[in-house]
């Protein structure tokens, strides 16, 4: 069984949250077969990670609270301070309405946005 300390040596080594930017700790719930699950959950926003049970953690030979340290931290990119080549966001491209028959749409068009060759 986990204890305390190790909970609280987990929860000092925890990323902030990725959507609100608040301190986030390791929750335990009972499963209905009574197999405790451990998942990591903001404090202010309330999201959570994925959850993962001794079971689980068995299998890959680490302890549950390591597995959903590494399932909260994980990020799906970190841009490098250092790196200037960071992608840009994605743009996305605005649906022509129009008026009438002569094709006339009622807003105008990105101009940074190139339109397809097909229209």
């Amino acid at each position: 069984m986990i204890d305390r300390k190790e909970i609280r040596i987990i929860n000092n080594t925890l990323k902030p949250c990725p959507f609100c930017g608040r301190y986030a700790r390791i929750d335990m719930k009972f499963r209905t077969d009574g197999e405790p699950f451990y998942f990591v959950k903001c404090s202010n926003c309330g999201v959570k990670s994925r959850s993962t049970t001794e079971r689980e953690a068995a299998w890959m030979n680490e302890s549950p609270l390591i597995i959903a340290k590494r399932i909260w931290n994980t990020r799906a990119y970190e841009a490098d301070p250092e790196d200037l080549t960071a992608p840009e966001p994605r743009r996305t491209i605005e649906t022509r309405v129009y008026t009438n028959d002569k094709k006339e749409p009622l807003v105008e068009a990105d101009p940074d946005v190139q339109e397809s060759a097909s229209e």
